[in-house]
């Protein structure tokens, strides 16, 4: 974690709060079983530059795009599928994690 940013492991685990405003660049790589559509949603509001997903299932889909955001904003991933996907967070020997998200503050 940065300064700029915070997120907790316990409260609101799906919520990454953006503590200084300015352009960010965000990396997303989520793991699924099946198809998915997933996207970056500041303060619940689906950004359509981070839209990304795959038709195949058991794939990575990955994606990066550049954001203004002002401080107190609270990004989430989030699927905008019709359907229902299912993240598998383990395997049968280790912890694997099954989405993540990059911040870069570039401006």
């Amino acid at each position: 974690m940065s300064a700029g940013v915070t997120h907790s492991v316990i409260i609101n685990q799906d919520q990454v709060v953006v503590a200084v405003a300015g352009i960010y660049r965000i990396e997303v790589s989520v793991v699924s079983d099946g198809t998915m559509f997933f996207a970056i949603a500041v303060n619940g509001v689906i950004q359509p530059q981070s839209e990304y997903g795959s038709s195949v299932g058991g794939s990575i889909a990955c994606g990066t795009c550049l954001v203004t955001l002002a401080a107190g904003d609270i990004l989430t991933i989030v699927n905008y599928a019709p359907q229902s996907v299912n993240l598998s967070n383990s395997s049968s020997d280790n912890f694997r994690i099954s989405a993540s998200m990059l911040l870069q503050q570039i401006k």
